[in-house]
């Protein structure tokens, strides 16, 4: 994944370049800077991830036999849905991120997890693929 676009301004080209300076030198942290080298340093906005017809067409189809063999009701955690779904753990990071998949948070006696119902991930996948 490349790397986000840095940009760059020189603090001394803004308008509120004195006031900046004068809220910085409030700070401690700040008492023995040179402010002649101040720069602005923004990243670029992330890109959303892609989704390839394909891969959305294999998560579906491999779901869709998963809970033909298991049920609807069985609850998955992230590394077995992975592994339903026939997708790695950051691409599945990476859709959950995105909104792709949700799940609920749910705290039981073996610690935090997030479980995920196989039927509604289905429906999300399917949803995700009608409007893709």
């Amino acid at each position: 994944m490349p790397r986000r676009k840095q940009l760059k301004i020189s603090a001394a080209e803004l308008k509120i370049h004195d006031s900046l300076i004068a809220e910085l030198q409030k700070t401690p942290q700040f008492m023995n800077c040179d402010f002649s080298t101040l720069e602005i340093v923004a990243l670029s906005k992330k890109a959303p991830p892609r989704i390839t017809q394909e891969k959305l067409d294999k998560a579906i189809r491999n779901l869709e036999r998963q809970i033909a063999f298991n049920g609807k009701s069985k609850l998955l955690n992230k590394k077995r849905l992975c592994k339903a779904m026939g997708i790695s753990r950051p691409t599945l990071d990476k859709w959950c991120e995105a909104g792709f998949i949700s799940s609920e948070t749910v705290s039981n006696r073996r610690g935090d997890y997030e479980p995920f119902e196989p039927e509604i991930v289905l429906s999300q996948l399917i949803t995700l693929k009608n409007t893709h």
